[in-house]
């Protein structure tokens, strides 16, 4: 969720023939009952590849949903509990762990390491710039401090 900047809804939709690791790609169905390619990086690629061949030997493997647990096809949910847990186990606060924070993370990391609105917009699945522009809003002072001191116009006069 976080290398690609996928809503919950469309994680839990994913499916293994929309799938492309090679191309680090995937077609989801986004809000709205709109299709659109989410992208993510090797390293992604690699621990879905990994995924894959363990979801082999998953008791539900034949269903053609990508995330599967222990009743079948992972639901938003499911994988909202899943977050909840594995928080746990790395020690953080469960209660300020959910699946929209991916989110706005990816926003926030695709700003602060130079990445243009518009690609976001598009990355996102956002129609909306109003909308995208809330979600990197949360860590703006942060970006506008870490730009300050990498231009310090003060520095150079």
């Amino acid at each position: 969720m976080l290398d690609a900047g996928v809503r919950v809804g469309e994680v839990a939709g994913m499916t293994v023939d929309r799938l492309d690791l090679d191309e680090g790609q995937a077609r989801v169905m986004g809000k709205g009952r709109r299709e659109r390619d989410v992208y993510f990086g090797p390293k992604t690629a690699r621990d879905l590849d990994r995924y894959l061949r363990l979801r082999t030997a998953h008791r539900w493997t034949e269903l053609p949903n990508l995330w599967l647990g222990l009743k079948g096809a992972l639901t938003v949910s499911g994988i909202g509990q899943l977050l909840k847990a594995r928080a746990v186990q790395a020690g953080l606060d469960p209660s300020r762990i959910h699946a929209h924070l991916f989110r706005h993370t990816f926003a926030h990391a695709w700003k602060a390491a130079g990445g243009s609105e518009e690609d976001l917009m598009t990355l996102g699945g956002w129609r909306s710039s109003t909308v995208m522009r809330r979600y990197g809003a949360s860590a703006a002072s942060a970006r506008a401090r870490e730009a300050h001191r990498r231009l310090a116009p003060g520095d150079r006069v």
